[in-house]
C-alpha cells in the first residue's frame, strides 16, 4: 500500500497506568514489585527499582485494551474465559462491557488481586 511501519502502529496501547493497576485493590498491602515478577532482589539495573503497589503483578494489561479485545472476540451477551487470569484485566473489562466472565489462577495471591479488582 505505499505505508511504512509495522502492523504494532494500530494497535498501540501505553501501560496500565497506577490507578488502573490498583483498581478495587484498596486496602490491600503494598508490596515491591518487578518487572519480571520474581520475589528475590533484582539483579538487572534496568529493572531494579522500589516500586510498590497493592497490585504486585507483574503483567497487568490496561483496561482499555483488554475492553477492547473482550468487544473484538465475544458475541453480545457471551462468555469471556480466561484460564490464566492473574490480576484480572481481562475479568475487568469483560465484566465492564456487559459480558460474563469465568477466570481461572492457580496463584492465591493473583487470585485475591483478580477477585478484589473485578468485584
Amino acid at each position: 500500500m505505499g505505508d511504512d511501519g509495522s502492523a504494532a502502529r494500530f494497535f498501540y496501547c501505553a501501560k496500565a497506568s497506577k490507578k488502573d493497576r490498583n483498581a478495587g485493590c484498596d486496602g490491600m498491602a503494598e508490596k515491591q514489585y518487578s518487572h519480571d515478577g520474581r520475589d528475590k532482589p533484582i539483579e538487572n539495573a534496568y529493572q531494579r527499582n522500589n516500586s510498590v503497589s497493592a497490585n504486585n503483578h507483574p503483567t497487568v494489561k490496561p483496561q482499555a485494551l483488554m475492553s477492547y479485545l473482550c468487544r473484538l472476540v465475544t458475541q453480545p451477551g457471551g462468555v469471556v474465559l480466561d484460564p490464566f487470569m492473574g490480576s484480572g484485566s481481562t475479568g475487568r473489562a469483560a465484566l465492564s462491557e456487559g459480558f460474563d466472565f469465568i477466570g481461572i489462577e492457580r496463584e492465591p495471591e493473583y487470585f485475591a488481586i483478580a477477585e478484589a479488582r473485578c468485584g
